[in-house]
């Protein structure tokens, strides 16, 4: 029986992770712009920044520190591949608010916008800040950031950052998304490994979720636009000895399961998702 529960803890453990992970990752991309000619091999999206995506990003006045990342995901590894233990993911998410009537964007003269809808706007119309990203939103139709320079919740004025030279169209009633972005990883103490995330939006530094987490591996294919998430998780006790167990399904290109893992009962929790707005070479 022990074993047992020890097993479901680990596995319940993996399971929160991945639920953690699951609406940023299916929001990524949504309403940014990407240039799929920058990639025509695997190594192009590791070794070559996306400048339409950076650009959107990136006004006279400076920017929100994501216009330094090469794309709106990132599998973050010392050898710059596609697989990594770290994860930076820009997503958008939907606000409950409408723009009422649609509106051109050509250039980055400040305009401002009319919304309607039973949600409350959190983008920042008091002190906003070009190098803060909750400063920033999007639009569907749109394609690309706007930064919320001033005005009210439901009438915020708002530009297209000056680097940006894309044109484009809100249409009416399209929903007002707001930007984010998201850092996920395994950090230690001495109360054991734990999964954590930073905020990058507001910049709030790291933050632990699930304790219990010992490794993570990230897998992004920018061709299909597919990304593999697994999570090695453990049970509550730490046995004297290694436990003899089965990991089917733990990745051999990962970071290798050490004889200090193996003192604990572990399980392998994985999922793959679709990236539909990530733009494919």
């Amino acid at each position: 029986f022990e074993q047992t529960s020890d097993y479901v803890t680990a596995r319940q453990r993996g399971e929160s992770v991945l639920a953690i992970l699951e609406r940023p990752i299916l929001h990524a991309s949504l309403g940014i712009p990407e240039s799929p000619d920058l990639v025509a091999t695997s190594m192009d999206y590791v070794t070559k920044a996306d400048t339409v995506f950076q650009k959107a990003f990136t006004d006279s006045a400076g920017g929100p520190i994501i216009n330094t990342w090469y794309h709106p995901v990132v599998t973050a590894s010392p050898d710059r591949s596609l697989e990594g233990a770290e994860l930076r993911i820009v997503y958008a998410m939907p606000s409950g608010v409408v723009q009422k009537s649609g509106v051109y964007v050509s250039d980055a003269s400040t305009f401002s916008l009319d919304l309607s809808g039973s949600g409350a706007p959190l983008v920042d119309v008091t002190a906003p800040s070009r190098a803060q990203l909750d400063s920033w939103i999007t639009f569907p139709t749109l394609g690309f950031p706007l930064y919320v320079s001033g005005g009210t919740t439901t009438k915020p004025m708002v530009q297209r950052p000056s680097s940006n030279t894309n044109s484009g169209f809100i249409a009416a009633y399209d929903e007002l998304m707001y930007i984010r972005a998201l850092r996920a990883f395994i950090t230690t103490d001495s109360n054991g490994s734990f999964f954590a995330t930073e905020d990058v939006t507001a910049g709030s530094g790291s933050q632990k979720r699930i304790e219990g987490i010992r490794k993570l591996n990230f897998r992004f294919d920018p061709f299909t636009g597919v990304l593999n998430v697994s999570v090695l998780s453990q049970g509550n006790k730490r046995y004297s000895s290694e436990v003899a167990q089965s990991l089917a399904g733990w990745p051999a290109s990962a970071d290798v399961i050490t004889s200090e893992d193996r003192h604990y009962r572990l399980a392998v929790t994985s999922a793959a998702w679709r990236l539909r707005n990530t733009a494919k070479p």
